[in-house]
């Protein structure tokens, strides 16, 4: 059998099958027509390209069913690209996966995975594993249909201003719209300020309080008539003594604790606490509410120990009790016969019914004022066998015996009826810490008569 090509293309022959077991190079192009079938052991180098004008193409397989089918292995079929360098692959397995692999034999040093859109790239996937959207917005999710999630199995970082270049920059979460013109509802800025509602600032604060941006700024409703709720902190389960803590500290630990939450009998509780260099807690203040509603107790405390002492208190009936305000009463059970004129210092307050501070001195007779404040103080003074002269009594401060701006009495004395006689003399005084009260007797002119052990001397700190 002769076969013959002519210069034109075409081939001539007996047969409709043609083999050849030798290299064919044919410098034009080769049109297959109506042709089932095309067999090479060799392989077919196309020059110019491959052109299949209909029908279906197939690799690896003789019943393509697609216009592009590529079958391998029974695993996985691919599609190797590049030149004399590195390559990329494209291949898919029986379980579903398709893979794209870029650098498949990993010998450039800064390969990448590039989508490109109107030519133009829009994402990139490098060999670090890095995924870059260059601009546009990332749609997650079906509108009305499903709603989308961002997992982490570990770690997940969010990173903006990357190269450092710029001021100013922040995260923004938006709502009712796909880009960024919708409402915005929360920013975190770069230096680490979180608005919601509302961009971080220190507004008026920062011209009359020197008030820098703060850490968390929020902004609630704007309705009037109403005080609306920004924050909520729930803690603690249906028992009594939990609740919620929130802590406002220096680096160092000292600063302040709130506590709110349930107390004994199911009632609500609220304090605040100091804390100290290592964060131990003391109260200053605390409250529990009344038995179904109302307040039942506010109470405040000081103290140089973490177990500070009750000092204040108010109950639900508007009561107030201050345990340990400033106070005294004192009293004797000996009388002293005096031999003298002149002014002394009643000597007889050798006992306290009660010394609340330990303020009044039984060895000198002087209440010490603690602290600058207001005081009253009052006494009853008994005085036998003067009868000569006047008795005048003072509640003497620092020892001063003047009388007309100190609280003080007077009498005449009686010769015929010289016992029994008693002066009562109360005052109210602005002291400062460290002044002292005591109570003096002047004899003008007896000088013989008697402190009668039935006196008292007594005195509180008001205010």
């Amino acid at each position: 059998m002769s076969i013959t090509i002519s210069g034109s293309g075409a081939i001539t022959g007996a047969s409709t099958s043609y083999s050849f077991d030798q290299a064919v190079s044919i410098a034009g192009t080769v049109t297959y027509e109506d042709v089932t079938n095309v067999d090479s052991v060799g392989v077919i180098t196309a020059q110019s390209g491959i052109h299949v004008t209909g029908g279906s193409f197939g690799m690896g397989t003789d019943s393509p069913s697609v216009n592009l089918h590529v079958k391998g292995s029974a695993s996985n079929g691919q599609i190797y690209l590049g030149g004399t360098g590195a390559h990329s692959q494209i291949y898919a397995d029986n379980d579903g996966a398709l893979i794209l692999n870029a650098d498949q034999g990993n010998s450039a040093a800064n390969s990448y995975l590039g989508f490109n859109v109107d030519n133009t790239e829009k994402l990139r996937i490098t060999s670090t594993g890095d995924v870059n959207i260059l601009g546009g917005i990332l749609n997650l999710g079906t509108a009305d249909v499903s709603s989308a999630h961002l997992n982490s199995y570990e770690l997940m970082t969010f990173n903006i201003d990357t190269d450092n270049d710029d001021s100013n920059r922040y995260f923004a979460w938006f709502a009712n719209s796909n880009s960024a013109s919708g409402i915005e509802r929360m920013r975190l800025t770069e230096g680490g300020e979180l608005g919601i509602n509302v961009t971080p600032a220190a507004g008026d604060g920062a011209t009359y309080n020197n008030w820098r941006v703060p850490k968390l700024h929020v902004k609630g409703n704007s309705d009037s008539n109403e005080f609306h709720l920004l924050g909520r902190f729930v803690a603690g389960n249906d028992a009594d003594n939990t609740g919620a803590q929130i802590v406002i500290h220096h680096e160092n630990d000292r600063g302040m604790a709130l506590q709110g939450g349930r107390s004994s009998s199911n009632r609500s509780y609220g304090a605040i606490k100091s804390l100290d260099n290592l964060a131990r807690e003391a109260t200053v203040m605390d409250f529990r509410g009344d038995n179904g509603q109302g307040v039942d107790y506010i109470k405040f405390y000081t103290g140089s120990s973490n177990s500070t002492t009750e000092q204040f208190k108010i109950d639900s009936s508007g009561r107030v009790y201050m345990p340990n305000q400033p106070r005294f009463f004192a009293w004797g059970n000996s009388s002293i016969n005096m031999t003298t004129t002149g002014y002394h210092t009643w000597a007889t307050f050798n006992n306290t019914r009660f010394n609340i501070g330990n303020n009044f001195s039984t060895s000198t007779k002087l209440f010490t004022a603690p602290v600058n404040g207001t005081y009253a103080f009052g006494c009853n003074c008994r005085i036998d066998a003067g009868g000569v002269g006047y008795f005048r009594i003072i509640l003497s401060i620092n020892g001063s015996s003047a009388d007309n701006d100190q609280g003080h009495s007077i009498r005449n004395a009686d010769a015929a009826n010289a016992f029994y006689h008693s002066q009562e003399v109360t005052a109210l005084y602005q002291l400062s810490a460290n002044d002292n009260v005591r109570v003096i007797v002047e004899a003008n002119s007896d000088s013989s008569w008697t402190m009668q052990s039935e006196s008292q001397f007594w005195g509180y700190l008001v205010a």
